[in-house]
This record gives C-alpha cells, structure tokens and sequence, in this order.
C-alpha cells in the first residue's frame, strides 16, 4: 500500500514539474515577446519627428 501512495506521489511531482517546465518556457517566450516590443518602440522615440510648431 506504501509503494501506491509513493508512486502516485512521484506522479503527481512529475506532472507538476512538466507543468512548471511548460509555464517557463511560455514565460520566456513572453519576455522575448516584450523585449522587442520595448526595443522597437524606444526605436521610433529615437528617430526624430517633424517639427510640431511650424
């Protein structure tokens, strides 16, 4: 009866682990994501304007 508890508990960790995995590599992918969104924007902020008061 210890060997189920203990090999459902290894399962439930495993699970939990390939979730974490999962939700890491969506976060990363996200940062990226904002990364180049930040970059782009502080791109168009860089290059000049016309003059707004003629």
């Amino acid at each position: 009866m210890e060997l189920v508890k203990v090999e459902f508990k290894r399962d439930r960790l495993r699970r939990e682990l390939e979730a974490m995995k999962r939700r890491a590599g969506l976060s990363a992918t996200e940062l990226r994501a904002h990364a180049l969104r930040a970059q782009r924007l502080l791109a168009r902020l860089a290059t000049p304007e016309e003059d707004p008061w003629p």
